[in-house]
């Protein structure tokens, strides 16, 4: 079963007890209540300023390795929590990494060429792998997919080829086999 939501801002809440341990790994990222609704032509994003970060664009898609939240979308920028739409933008290509502990912005910026609609992490949290419509990453080429070291955030020599759209990425559970879906 693959689910989809569309996003525009993202709450990572510092760590407590609470929240702290294996099991909060998945609970750390969560949509922010935001005043969104799609038409015909498209979503209506309220400029209201939120609590959270803020892309100026569609998110859709999250995932948690290694205290990192990378976030996936239609988004181009990123906004601090509380300031309003137009300020404070940080430029991030499709695909950004925020502190998990302390929800800061990281300095991960692959430049991806196009949406990122699909993230999973490898079984041991070594690797990132994105999927979407992009024919690049930085200036290497790369056909909707690819995959990063969540050490160090640099693009790895994984490279298949996928013709479409990529929606889904599921490692299988021995990190062996990568499962591709569009």
């Amino acid at each position: 079963v693959v689910a989809a939501a569309a996003l525009t801002s993202v709450q990572v809440p510092r760590a407590s007890a609470a929240t702290s341990g294996p099991a909060a790994h998945v609970e750390r990222a969560r949509p922010a209540t935001r005043a969104v609704s799609h038409r015909a032509e498209g979503p209506n994003i309220s400029a209201v300023a939120a609590p959270s970060w803020q892309t100026n664009n569609t998110v859709w898609a999250l995932a948690v390795a290694k205290g990192m939240v990378y976030v996936g979308g239609s988004f181009t920028s990123v906004r601090p929590p509380g300031d309003p739409a137009g300020r404070g933008q940080v430029a991030r290509s499709y695909l950004a990494a925020f502190s998990a502990r302390t929800g800061g912005l990281l300095s991960f910026q692959p430049r991806i060429g196009g949406p990122v609609t699909a993230l999973a992490v490898s079984p041991n949290g070594r690797t990132l792998y994105a999927g979407g419509q992009f024919s690049h990453v930085g200036g290497t080429a790369r056909d909707n997919l690819a995959a990063f070291s969540t050490s160090s955030g640099a693009l790895t020599s994984w490279a298949p080829a996928a013709s479409g759209k990529v929606l889904t990425i599921a490692p299988s559970p021995a990190g062996s086999q990568i499962y591709i879906g569009g």
